[in-house]
């Protein structure tokens, strides 16, 4: 083993380091963290002996500004807490001393990681050094890994690790974390088309794939995740339509899914509250958004006070509403009183109890450690500044997703990005709720995602992703030895 690990290559340990990502996902933010760094440690090293030149393209640029625009309003919105209120001669004899080595304005520069996880994948994709194979594939065998276990944990009341299954959420391997169901979801596409990699032999093709994406959304459906669920769902219908070579699979897999659910819903009244309640308040929720956006209790306007009067009667039943709804709420009426540059990273969990204090007619504020909504996230944390320089970003990428579908010569390569592409779609839907943007575990996700999405700036081909697999088995053994032997050893620490 010893020798294994000695004569290891820097670029093969940089790749495992990659395929691990999904699963130090299911493990834990610490694992997550560790992982992170030292990736990025690593891949620094090869690039500068490679001497490979990183892309800074306006892109890039852009990302780089809308962080530092965070950075920028954490500097200036330094909230310092519990030793800030017991100091306060010091925060007035030296304020920008204070914001520097006190506040969440250390840990706002800690998200400038994300940029260079962005940069040191976007530059080993280009140089075809990084097994994007790899990754899918392992994601395909730990979502697998991942959703049999909810189902197990359903059916049985303990997972196979033995955790019990109490109430509200299934967790699985998570633990008392309910993310099962996000998780899922965040690697289902790219799992999918990880099992096509896997799969040398054509004629089991189809079969895999209907097993997996059975396996997928009952794991989610189960999970009760159900925005996660309903994105899964939806995601997968569109990429039946659009690839020929797997759409019967897919379809038939969730008829077989719909049937399964039903049977289910009926017979599980837990289930079928949760569900039915999910679809009734959806409309009172847009509703809600856009209340909150439009609202002012200044205006004079009598046609706009008509329409708050009438708006009124939806936001009176906010107390029905998920808690999500209502933190939304809570941090737009927060962002308001900043609207520019926003408030900075990790401000809402400040700023919520000011709102609460307040003490507002039109709702019931909640507090939470963030928003829930990346988009509202963005909008808090950095003002309208920071919200049209990621918007600006994502517009750009839209483009040249638009681009490449009318390129003629270029479309023959597009199956091998579409699970890259949706993924990215699916994770900045709008009206989804969400975790941080900004945390270990959720962040690293989306910005990897994001990395990934890299791959239409340049001119990366299907060649780049068709080298030959030689380590099937390898693989498959390494990632099932590493997800249970960290899940054991989690589960031993848990208890």
């Amino acid at each position: 083993m010893l020798i294994y690990i000695k004569n290891l290559s820097l670029k093969h340990s940089i790749n495992l380091l990659f395929c691990l990502f999904p699963i130090s996902f299911v493990i834990g933010s610490l694992i997550v963290t560790l992982n992170l760094y030292l990736f990025l440690i690593l891949c620094i090293i090869y690039i500068k002996k490679k001497n490979y030149k990183l892309n800074f393209d306006y892109s890039g640029s852009i990302l780089i500004c809308f962080f530092l625009s965070i950075v920028i309003s954490s500097a200036i919105n330094h909230f310092e807490g519990e030793w800030i209120n017991t100091n306060q001669d010091v925060v007035q004899e030296h304020p920008l001393l204070v914001a520097i080595t006190h506040g969440y304005f250390v840990r706002s520069i800690l998200l400038l990681r994300f940029v260079i996880l962005y940069f040191v994948v976007q530059t080993l994709l280009i140089n075809n050094q990084l097994s994007l194979k790899e990754f899918f594939i392992s994601s395909f065998l730990c979502t697998g890994f991942v959703s049999f276990d909810v189902i197990v944990q359903y059916f049985f009341g303990y997972n196979l690790l033995g955790y019990k299954w109490w109430t509200g959420e299934i967790s699985g391997f998570f633990f008392e974390e309910a993310i099962a169901g996000g998780y899922i979801q965040k690697f289902s596409l790219l799992s999918i088309f990880g099992l096509l990699f896997f799969l040398k032999e054509k004629k089991y093709k189809k079969q895999a794939v209907f097993i997996i994406v059975l396996l997928l959304t009952l794991g989610t459906f189960l999970a009760s995740n159900r925005m996660n669920f309903l994105l899964l769902f939806f995601s997968l219908i569109f990429l039946s339509l659009i690839t020929k070579e797997i759409r019967y699979a897919i379809i038939s897999s969730l008829l077989v899914f719909i049937s399964i659910s039903v049977i289910l819903v009926n017979a599980d009244e837990s289930l079928k509250k949760r569900y039915s309640r999910f679809l009734i308040i959806d409309g009172l929720f847009i509703n809600n958004i856009f209340y909150s956006i439009i609202y002012s209790s200044n205006t004079t306007d009598t046609e706009t006070k008509n329409k708050e009067e009438k708006l009124k009667k939806s936001v009176e039943l906010n107390t029905t509403l998920p808690m999500h709804f209502r933190i939304y709420r809570t941090a737009l009426e927060s962002w308001k009183n900043s609207p520019i540059i926003g408030w900075g990273h990790k401000s809402y969990r400040v700023n919520c109890s000011d709102i609460v204090k307040a003490k507002p007619k039109t709702f019931t504020p909640v507090c939470s450690s963030h928003p829930h909504n990346y988009q509202i996230q963005v909008l808090h944390n950095s003002g309208l500044v920071g919200f049209v320089l990621i918007s600006v970003f994502v517009f750009m990428f839209l483009l040249k997703v638009f681009k490449i579908l009318i390129n003629k010569n270029y479309r023959p390569h597009t199956m091998y990005l579409i699970p890259i592409v949706m993924t990215l779609f699916i994770e900045i839907w709008p009206i989804k709720s969400t975790g941080s943007l900004f945390s270990t575990w959720n962040g690293t996700v989306v910005w990897l995602i994001i990395a990934f999405s890299t791959i239409l700036n340049t001119n990366f081909t299907k060649k780049n992703l068709d080298e030959p697999l030689n380590n099937r088995k390898s693989l498959l053994l390494g990632v099932t030895i590493t997800l249970f032997g960290s899940l054991i050893i989690k589960r031993l620490f848990f208890i």
